[in-house]
């Protein structure tokens, strides 16, 4: 891997090659930055948990609280932009993506997401959908209305 990364490197230069790191926002199109690639990836998961949630150690209230580091939530590595927007037969026991209809064979959920309201309001209701061909989709309702936003590659 660092053999390749260098030759990318060489050919698009250091600020071509880059990689994300998670950061603490609740808006998932939000919760990354891009950073250089030899520094993305942290040494451990708990290592990774603690440089996220940085700010809330630095704060004294908040530590002399005693206020543990949060978990990061599980999000999928393929994020939609814009999400797609599908259809769904009630309650999620179908979608329809593509054109279409995939049964769902199993879901996780649901993780409601809210914030920013003083800027861009969010207020999601997520899914986790195993679909029958064996692809889980990460889909959410807003408003009535139904997206895909992500996939898992597992």
């Amino acid at each position: 891997l660092s053999a390749i990364t260098a030759r990318l490197q060489d050919t698009l230069g250091a600020r071509g090659v880059l990689a994300a790191r998670a950061v603490a926002q609740h808006r998932p199109e939000a919760a990354w930055r891009p950073v250089p690639f030899s520094t993305a990836v942290p040494a451990n998961a708990a290592a990774a948990a603690r440089e996220l949630h940085q700010s809330h150690v630095e704060d004294p209230v908040h530590a002399w609280l005693g206020h543990p580091v949060p978990q990061a939530a599980d999000r999928p590595p393929i994020l939609l932009c814009p999400p797609q927007a599908i259809e769904v037969a009630p309650p999620l026991r179908a979608v329809r993506i593509d054109g279409r209809w995939q049964d769902v064979v199993h879901t996780e959920g649901p993780e409601h997401l809210s914030s920013e309201w003083w800027s861009h309001p969010l207020s999601r209701t997520y899914w986790q959908a195993k679909l029958q061909d064996g692809r889980v989709a990460w889909l959410y309702r807003e408003d009535g209305r139904w997206a895909l936003h992500g996939w898992w590659d597992r």
